[in-house]
């Protein structure tokens, strides 16, 4: 140890010079390891407030549904609304695929732009009746073979403005119709 002492005290400047050195290296790996934090932080945040956009759908005896949902944990902002058939885009409401003179719970035709908090929802069709009365299981007969061919796409985006898409096939409608049961 005396060696070392004696050697540091005759190269003064040498020791101050490697000592500067090394305190240069040591702030430059600390400040890429804090923008290397921030940006690991910015992602973490991104996904925090990222929206999760489910498609739901109800087929029950006295109730058909097809709603819209925000499952994430940020604001979803939805673009458009796509409705397919065989993947070919026939639509952008799906209101104005089913068959007329109906009278709807609720519908929507026009959602662009609207945003969904987290855990909100939206039924872009609904229509529920009487399974005692024959007219209500004509009408959901109609509108099971009208959604049945169908698939529905959300586009929407972050409040980052990252943008994602939800996509679902309304087949699950049909599924009474090919087993030729009683509407």
């Amino acid at each position: 140890m005396g060696d070392f002492i004696k050697w540091v005290d005759l190269n003064k400047d040498t020791v101050t010079g490697l000592t500067a050195i090394l305190a240069i290296v040591a702030s430059t790996v600390s400040i890429f390891i804090a923008i290397l934090n921030m940006r690991w932080q910015r992602i973490h945040y991104r996904k925090t407030l990222m929206p999760i956009g489910s498609i739901s759908i109800g087929d029950y005896e006295d109730k058909i549904f097809v709603r819209l949902r925000n499952d994430g944990a940020g604001p979803m902002i939805v673009d458009e609304i796509e409705v397919l058939r065989h993947g070919e885009r026939v639509g952008t409401a799906l209101i104005d695929l089913m068959p007329g003179g109906l009278t709807w719970t609720t519908f929507v035709k026009n959602i662009s732009g609207r945003a969904f908090a987290s855990g909100k929802e939206i039924d872009l069709i609904a229509i529920s009746g009487d399974t005692e009365d024959p007219e209500f299981l004509e009408t959901r007969r109609g509108v099971r073979e009208a959604l049945s061919g169908l698939s529905i796409r959300a586009n929407y985006r972050s409040a980052y403005g990252d943008k994602q898409h939800c996509q679902r096939s309304l087949d699950w409608f049909g599924r009474h119709l090919k087993k030729h049961e009683s509407p």
